[in-house]
């Protein structure tokens, strides 16, 4: 390991401070709760920065384990960033995406830390001090933790856990109106990052009326740009479903949290919902369930035969749901 340039490398005890690169999307930036937990545990004296997509800067900035967050979005360009990176003093920096772009790793680069940690693949390596080859059959949160090896840290196999903030959670509590007790309360989100991954609005209509027929209430969770799918799955539900949008992802999580359970597509908002506590049925098209199933033991994932999300049933998902 260390092939390239290990003359910038720096011991473990002399680290002060460590970048994270984590620029991708919430599901990812979920799967990574637990490196981040157990990268903290291991330097706790250190500073931890990590440069996270826009829209994940709320969600950043109430993980115990991040010191400082930086959006991408606010990095100008090569001589800013470079500029910011270098005074930042890293000692050590890590590219969690599994991917072959080369921007992330650039910043890794640039950051100036003595070790750079990520995954191999479409020359990635040349800008670490240690690779690893991705290993895309692996679970994400388990792929990611791989990365702590070449720092020397043994990496402890955990789910993903995240407590939304307590004053965004009681809010959200006390306007569903909800306790212990009362009817069952079930989410439904039809999002999904690709369209692969979202299964038909009808069909999660009329999900949502057999569900609502055995005596539960339902909301219809609408990300960006998905309030019109949400407003006609609550109207093809055909009950007293609300359509609940959210101001930035803790109080999504706080939503979510809420819930019973929730009934989704392979997406960012189910892997959160799992890291809250939330039982979870999902549906899964194309995507490998052994990387990216949701982890815990309260979930069921119906998983198309044909690799097609469409092809999956009603009364197969309402049957995974009243398991």
């Amino acid at each position: 390991r260390s092939k390239y340039f290990p003359f910038l490398k720096q011991e473990n005890s002399e680290i002060s401070r460590i970048l994270v690169i984590r620029t991708d999307r919430l599901g990812d930036f979920v799967c990574s709760l637990p490196f981040l937990k157990q990268l903290k545990q291991a330097f706790p004296q250190a500073q931890v920065t990590a440069v996270v997509s826009g829209y994940l800067k709320d969600i950043a900035e109430t993980v115990p384990s991040i010191d400082l967050v930086r959006p991408m979005g606010e990095l100008s360009g090569p001589v800013e960033t470079g500029s910011w990176f270098r005074s930042g003093k890293f000692g050590l920096a890590f590219d969690l995406l599994r991917c072959y772009t080369l921007k992330t790793a650039l910043i890794a680069f640039a950051s100036g830390a003595g070790r750079r940690i990520g995954f191999s693949g479409g020359g990635r390596e040349y800008f670490f001090t240690d690779s690893l080859p991705p290993d895309v059959k692996k679970h994400m949160v388990d792929s990611t933790l791989s990365l702590l090896e070449p720092a020397g840290i043994s990496p402890v196999t955990e789910d993903p856990q995240y407590s939304p903030p307590s004053d965004i959670l009681a809010a959200v509590l006390a306007e569903a109106g909800h306790r212990p007790g009362d009817e069952i309360l079930v989410g439904i989100h039809p999002g999904g990052f690709y369209q692969s991954q979202r299964w038909n609005p009808e069909k999660f209509g009329e999900l949502g009326r057999r569900i609502a027929g055995k005596g539960a209430r339902l909301i219809v969770i609408a990300g960006p740009g998905e309030t019109e799918t949400a407003e006609r799955i609550r109207a093809l539900a055909e009950n007293n479903a609300a359509v609940r949008s959210c101001r930035n992802i803790p109080e999504l999580a706080a939503v979510l949290k809420s819930l019973d359970v929730l009934v989704c597509n392979n997406s960012g908002p189910m892997h959160l919902a799992a890291a809250v506590g939330t039982p979870t049925v999902s549906t899964m098209g194309p995507t490998d369930p052994d990387a990216w199933s949701p982890r815990g033991k309260t979930h069921i994932v119906v998983k198309s035969a044909t690799g097609k999300v469409d092809d999956i049933s009603v009364d197969k998902v309402f049957s995974a749901f009243e398991r």
